[in-house]
């Protein structure tokens, strides 16, 4: 359980955003049905990192204030890579974040190149499959 749990927190990192979404396409084109699947680990990796990035698909109001959260949050992490005198990542520049234009970016890019309703289908199963959603 702990390394399930370890292993999908790991996988919210956007960094492991490809990896993750290869590993499933690849369990996927082996067996299909989800349920048949005897390693469940990439199910539950993949509904808590849907569920982070999520934020686009909330309603506006609440869309909109997670979206100011967190880049609240990359900036103080721009603030310490500067701090540390580290190179500071692009998101997380608060001399070059629009928090605005970086949302629209993000759930344009979501939409276009995750295919989130071919997503949202398998995402929708495993929630029913691990009892989350019915």
């Amino acid at each position: 359980m702990r390394r399930m749990v370890i292993g999908s927190v790991l996988m919210t990192d956007m960094t492991q955003h490809f990896q993750l979404l290869e590993a499933f396409n690849r369990a996927r084109s082996k067996q299909p049905d989800i349920n048949l699947w005897d390693e469940k680990d990439i199910l539950l990796q993949l509904i808590l990192h849907t569920a982070d990035i999520s934020n686009p698909f909330r309603v506006p109001r609440l869309a909109t204030l997670w979206g100011e959260l967190v880049t609240q949050e990359f900036i103080q992490q721009g603030d310490k890579e500067r701090a540390l005198g580290m190179q500071v990542t692009p998101t997380c520049d608060k001399d070059i974040v629009v928090v605005s234009t970086s949302q629209l970016r993000f759930a344009k890019w979501f939409v276009k190149v995750c295919g989130w309703r071919a997503w949202s289908m398998h995402i929708m199963r495993a929630w029913a499959m691990y009892g989350i959603y019915t």
